[in-house]
């Protein structure tokens, strides 16, 4: 694993759900078709040293997290005309700004949900409303409070450990009530990405080095599934009409995998890859990743057809597509000298 990479990892530790942070360490895509006919813009936040986005919402608005010299990390919303605002979570104790900040979920209002991490790196959840206000709030009794998604009611999800440290799943609804659930036969239950519709996809495990993958509907019923029978599921994001996409492991390789809304599973890799993974999805059926084939981490496309094309970005030595709207606008963060920047690619 290359030093960038190892960086990257640290920085963006708030910005991926569980799921996908438990995959990190099995390895890292491929080449396909140069992507064609789309527009490229990078952009920093003033004054950042590195400019790291987590989600976009269907108008284009952009949420996530920087840093500033001194390594402290805040929170980001990039409006459609490229404008900012900034914000940084404090609680009680947090006198020198001290908190990391990962905002990492943005519904279609702008309301945006993450989560902070106290000065003993302990998180909590944070709900910011359209306006601004910040609303914290954790699971009664958990060591820890980490949320991954925003649906359009307002609702959030996410995971905690209570104090039997075990991993649960909860929904924190509009109203501030929190509801946990997990997968019965589970030793933990953790949750990747949450729709606007409230459905949610994430990940459980029955035995130590297994991992399977799980749909939660709005009425709280949960769908077990396991990629090709590996055992070695990781489920990513979830799209608006149910689709899911994520990886799972075959032998000493990581492909990527589509769920269809009917439980249909497709499985598919990069050119030469070694490692495919599928990080957001869209509900036409494209999927948006990154790959690498021994080269580097490279940026792709995956058409509702199959098709997979590259979108790196030009003169970034390294592309992290993070997430895509319905319009099929994708963001993430690139790589050059000069640290991290975000970028937003449009059809």
């Amino acid at each position: 694993m290359s030093t960038t990479l190892k960086n990257r990892i640290t920085l963006t530790s708030g910005l991926r759900g569980t799921a996908l942070l438990l995959a990190v360490s099995f390895s890292i895509l491929a080449a396909g078709t140069p992507a064609q006919a789309a527009s490229t813009t990078t952009f920093d936040v003033p004054g950042a040293t590195n400019t790291l986005p987590a989600a976009i919402n269907d108008s284009g608005t952009i949420t996530g997290m920087f840093t500033r010299p001194r390594f402290h990390r805040h929170g980001f919303v990039r409006a459609p005309d490229g404008t900012f605002e900034v914000f940084h979570v404090k609680s009680e104790g947090d006198g020198n700004g001290e908190n990391a900040t990962y905002p990492v979920s943005i519904n279609r209002h702008g309301a945006v949900a993450g989560y902070y991490q106290d000065r003993d790196e302990v998180p909590h959840g944070f709900l910011r409303n359209p306006g601004g206000k910040i609303t914290l709030f954790d699971v009664s009794g958990a060591l820890y409070t980490k949320p991954v998604g925003i649906d359009d009611s307002g609702a959030v999800a996410g995971q905690y450990r209570g104090s039997d440290y075990v991993e649960r799943g909860f929904v924190r609804a509009p109203d501030g009530t929190i509801t946990s659930f997990d997968v019965s036969g589970a030793i933990a239950t953790t949750v990747s990405s949450m729709n606007g519709k409230g459905e949610i996809s994430g990940l459980y495990v029955v035995t130590e080095g297994t991992a399977y993958g799980f749909v939660r509907g709005t009425d709280g019923t949960i769908t077990t599934y396991d990629v090709d029978g590996q055992s070695a599921t990781y489920p990513g994001d979830i799209a608006a009409n149910g689709a899911v996409t994520g990886f799972y492991i075959q032998g000493s390789d990581d492909l990527g995998f589509v769920r269809m809304p009917d439980g249909t599973i497709v499985t598919f890799s990069a050119q030469d890859a070694y490692f495919t993974d599928g990080t957001a999805i869209d509900s036409a059926g494209a999927v948006a990743g990154e790959y690498d084939s021994g080269t580097g981490e490279h940026g792709f496309l995956r058409s509702k057809t199959g098709k997979i094309a590259v979108i790196d970005v030009p003169d970034k030595s390294l592309t992290y597509p993070m997430a895509i709207n319905r319009a099929g606008a994708v963001t993430g963060d690139c790589y050059d000298t000069n640290g991290f920047h975000g970028f937003i690619r449009t059809p």
